[in-house]
């Protein structure tokens, strides 16, 4: 019953095709080699339509990724604007507390020199 396994089952004569493609066209079913053959240029052309449509789709997600890096790198660069921006304020802050603190030392200091020396009002509102 078995006695034809390994053997070309195609209608083909042997010597148009090699064992190796009857043994292909076996494996794919029953059916005549226009079958066969239209089975395989249509799955040909589907994995072709498939792979276009995922190339398709990379390249729309590359677009994507470009896109947000370059927004990222704007970003990147507008905090790095705003910490700059941060340190340059730190350092008026600092200096402003700075001189204000020179400010209050020296009237304190005249106000202690003032009780000190018992200089009336009017004099020290002069200077």
């Amino acid at each position: 019953m078995h006695e034809h396994i390994g053997e070309i089952k195609s209608v083909l004569p042997a010597a148009l095709i090699s064992p190796e493609t009857g043994k292909l066209l076996d494996m794919m079913g029953e059916g005549t080699i226009d079958d066969k053959l239209r089975k395989l240029l249509d799955t040909k052309h589907e994995l072709k339509e498939a792979n276009n449509k995922m190339k398709a789709e990379l390249e729309e997600k590359e677009i994507k990724i470009t896109n947000l890096e370059k927004k990222i790198a704007h970003n990147v660069s507008k905090i790095q604007d705003s910490q700059e921006q941060a340190n340059d304020l730190h350092e008026l802050q600092s200096k402003f507390f700075t001189m204000f603190y020179l400010i209050f030392k020296n009237t304190y200091e005249t106000v202690i020199l003032i009780k000190k020396d018992n200089i009336p009002k009017k004099l020290t509102t002069l200077k």
